[in-house]
Formats: structure tokens, sequence, C-alpha cells
């Protein structure tokens, strides 16, 4: 659920400031339990761990408030917000572009020709499960009205080869 990344930077955190609510009030994430579960796992990984950091902390003056800390240290909830929703429309445009090489590999070499409206609504049908209407046609460049006229057209067409 959460990266190595993360989770060291929250065991960094909790020792800086000591205490397992304000670690994640600054940092939003993980939960108590889930905290918990990682500086027990720590802790049994390396005993001293926890005097270590404490040591370090008392030897630094590292600030505890958060306005003292540096901006660049932690990051915001807001921020983090912000990175995810960055990162989950790169994994869309992605996918998207993912299934257009899948698509085009399949034509002759010389002959690839830029992708058709048809195309896109294609594409756009396989991964409206995993993302919504609206993200689609806007990482696709393509007009709702467009969308829905190549879509009911491919449906149509869908519907007369069942028959």
């Amino acid at each position: 659920m959460f990266s190595p990344f993360q989770k060291a930077e929250a065991l960094r955190i909790y020792d800086q400031v000591g205490s397992v609510d304000r670690t994640i009030r600054i940092l939003g994430y993980p939960t108590r339990r889930c905290l918990y579960g990682w500086i027990q796992e720590r802790s049994e990984q390396d005993p001293t761990a926890r005097r270590k950091a404490i040591r370090v902390k008392r030897d630094e003056e590292v600030p505890l408030s958060r306005e003292g800390r540096k901006q660049q240290d932690i990051l915001s909830a807001e921020e983090v917000d912000e990175l995810q929703e960055k990162l989950r429309k790169a994994q869309m445009t992605l996918d998207i572009l993912q299934e257009i090489v899948r698509r085009k590999q399949m034509q002759p070499v010389f002959t690839v020709t830029p992708i058709s409206q048809r195309e896109k609504t294609e594409i756009i049908d396989l991964l409206r499960s995993k993302y919504s209407l609206h993200e689609l046609l806007e990482a696709a460049v393509i007009d709702r009205s467009a969308y829905y006229y190549h879509h009911n057209a491919l449906e149509r067409r869908h519907n007369e080869t069942e028959k």
C-alpha cells in the first residue's frame, strides 16, 4: 500500500517529532495502526534504532514545530494530493499511449497513420473502467459529441455483426 520511500519518510518524521499523532498530522498518512506496526517492525530488526534517532535529535536540535521545519523536508498534504493526481494522469497517458502503440504495431511499418477519432473512441472504451470519461476525453483531445457519435456507431456495428 505504501512505498518503501513513504515508510522511511514516516519513520524519519516520527524520529524527529517523537509522536505518532504529530507524524500523521504532518504527513497525512499512514494510519496509527500502520505506523505503530512500522515502528515495531523496525525495533525488531534493530533494537537500538529508536535510541539512536533520539540521540541524533537532541544533538542536532531538529525543529519540532510545523513552522520551524524546512519547506523542502516534508511535503504538505496538499502537495501530496497534487503529486498523486499528477501521477494518476501520467499513468492514464501511459495507458493510452501503450494502447496506441499496440494497435499501430499491428500495421505494416510504412503505413502508420495518425490515430483516428474512431480509434480514440475504442481506446477510451477500453480504459473507461479505470478512468473517468472526462479525463479520457481531455487526454485524447476528442469532443464528447464526437466520442458518442463514434461510440454509438461502433455499438451499432457490433449489434449488426451479432445478428
